[in-house]
């Protein structure tokens, strides 16, 4: 870990403090709780459930490729993102508070509002998408590589800190205040939060653009497919890729969470409860994130991409094996611990494997390859729940995540050993030396 410079620390200072608020606001409609939980509210089934946690967890995938076009870099973006973003964010979550004050009263439009809901929640997905490489780009920009998984470590730790106490929030506010106006005061609240996240991103600085790149053009079509192929050639990261395909799928047993827990093999868990109990999902993620950012400094993020594959593993266990609120608590204590691994190791991860010039193309392809079956995936998983339930449905996600964790542990190297020209060994030390054993009793 190199020694922070004093531009550094006052950019992670402020960022940390945009990202903490920013979790606030996303506490209040927390895609995992609140959101799945209203729209069941609303006469949602498992297949809208589905569709919600597929714009959730990857609409702005759909779209980032054409991000590429807008800029090969985030230097110098910053306040063409922070317009753009307010723009779309704030307008959509407003938009939600007013429809659901007017139509929320009265059965009959539940099914015109859930359609009103998903459109502007995946308007902003989409639209996000635009922008989130070059904003990738622009942040990761600021730091040192030596100091790089600190800082996102230290910023995801906020932000799900922000979301925690966004969460007890809006537990609170849908036990003691009546629907649907209680869902009408969690929108407000975050728009609230994330308008004020804005005014302390606005205090990051700008990033300065590569000289290479202030002689360049935006890239064409054929240079960015170029890029593509570049990043796909090589060996590690196409390895990673077909790991994080296998995790993904399995992932989707996550959209259903929520709404296994409500039901009778999971406890009969009330809405409130479950909000509040959503809201451990971001402890464990604060401490690991700022722990696995450390140690990805020192020992690289692939230990961290393979620590945050177990930990998913492990919470689909306990969904499957237990039910109430201790069943509840411990699958999201794991979750968090899969989400810090997400956000801090994978990221990295991937900005650090680019084999090429052109970051924000890597970090598209990425996006492209796991977009079709992040999308896809929960619309058919909840067919599969509608026609076998939900215990089924785990048990496909689990060996799916189980596949996707041991490829990742067996077949993925750090890509700073590469950079140097070494491969760790495919086996674990303790078995490599059982081996040399029996090697040397059989030549003797």
């Amino acid at each position: 870990m190199a020694e922070m410079l004093p531009k550094e620390r006052q950019n992670a200072a402020r960022y940390t403090l945009g990202e903490g608020i920013w979790g606030l606001g996303m506490g209040f409609i927390a895609p995992l709780t609140v959101m799945p939980l209203l729209l069941r509210e609303l006469g949602a089934g498992p297949v809208e459930l589905g569709l919600f946690y597929s714009m959730a967890s990857a609409g702005f995938l759909l779209t980032q490729p054409f991000g590429l076009f807008i800029s090969r870099h985030g230097a110098g973006k910053k306040s063409f993102m922070l317009y753009f973003n307010a723009s779309v964010t704030l307008p959509v979550f407003l938009f939600m508070a007013a429809i659901l004050l007017f139509l929320g009263g009265n059965e009959h439009h539940f099914r015109l509002l859930r359609t009103f809901l998903l459109s502007a929640f995946s308007l902003r997905m989409l639209s996000i998408g635009l922008i989130l490489p070059i904003w990738q780009d622009w942040v990761y920009g600021l730091f040192q590589t030596q100091n790089r998984g600190l800082v996102t470590g230290l910023y995801a730790a906020f932000s799900a800190l922000g979301v925690m106490a966004g969460t007890f929030a809006a537990s609170y506010i849908r036990q003691t205040v009546p629907f649907p106006n209680s869902y009408v005061v969690l929108f407000l609240a975050a728009s609230f939060f994330f308008a004020l996240s804005f005014t302390a991103f606005s205090s990051v600085e700008q990033g300065i653009v590569p000289i290479e790149a202030q002689y360049l053009k935006r890239p064409g079509l054929k240079e960015i497919i170029h890029r593509f192929s570049l990043s796909l050639r090589d060996t590690n990261f196409l390895n990673y890729l077909i790991g994080r395909l296998l995790l993904t799928a399995g992932g989707v047993a996550i959209a259903f969470y929520a709404l296994y827990f409500q039901g009778e093999a999971g406890g009969s868990l009330s809405e409130s409860t479950i909000i509040a109990l959503g809201a451990f999902i971001m402890l464990p993620q604060a401490v690991s994130s700022y722990w696995l950012g450390q140690i990805g400094d020192r020992r690289g993020h692939r230990w961290g991409v393979v620590f945050g594959a177990f930990a998913q593993v492990a919470s689909i266990v306990v969904v499957m094996a237990g039910s109430g609120i201790i069943a509840c608590l411990l699958s999201f204590l794991l979750l968090g611990m899969a989400y810090a691994a997400g956000w801090v190791s994978h990221q990295n991860f991937i900005y650090e494997t680019c084999p090429h010039d052109n970051r924000l193309a890597h970090i598209t392809i990425s996006s492209l390859v796991l977009s079709p079956l992040l999308i896809f995936m929960p619309i058919g998983a909840g067919s599969i729940v509608s026609a076998v339930g939900i215990k089924w449905t785990m048990a496909i996600c689990l060996f799916l995540s189980i596949i996707g964790a041991l490829y990742l542990l067996f077949f993925v190297d750090e890509p700073r050993l590469l950079i140097l020209g070494r491969r760790r060994k495919k086996l674990p030390s303790w078995l490599l030396r059982q081996f040399r054993k029996e090697g040397e009793k059989t030549i003797l």
